[in-house]
């Protein structure tokens, strides 16, 4: 019998920062995150989740962090992060990819290459907790 967490666990999770800029209709107005979430949580094949903290790279706002799989982050693979991802063309692409297996389990699509960013070196000081 095939364990039913197993496969739920080897899913590409896909992270849509909502810290200080992303997401915000006062910097996107014409940008609902809300709607992006929606359409990425009808491929049962990822895993969707929100970042309320600030990633830290609030120029490239809307940000979004594809993670592996977990046997592709055994092998080596890493999360790839993507900025400006303000329409529907894109989110799907990334959607896509992650269902196919996203990094380090399927070639980043043409399309996603152009919006690939280099994580923050540090932590953002608006994404530490206060004491």
């Amino acid at each position: 019998m095939i364990n039913q967490w197993a496969r739920a666990d080897e899913r590409c999770t896909v992270i849509l920062c909502k810290g200080c800029c992303c997401g915000s209709a006062g910097k996107h107005p014409d940008v609902s995150q809300k709607d992006q979430m929606a359409r990425l949580r009808l491929i049962k094949e990822i895993k969707v989740r929100t970042s309320d903290d600030c990633l830290g790279v609030c120029s490239y706002s809307n940000v979004v962090v594809v993670r592996p799989r977990p046997t592709a982050r055994r092998g080596g693979a890493r999360p790839t992060w993507l900025g400006f991802v303000l329409d529907d063309l894109v989110v799907d692409a990334i959607g896509h990819w992650a269902a196919q297996g996203g990094p380090g389990a399927a070639p980043v699509p043409e399309i996603l290459t152009l919006y690939e960013i280099q994580p923050p070196r540090r932590p953002h000081p608006a994404g530490r907790r206060r004491a």
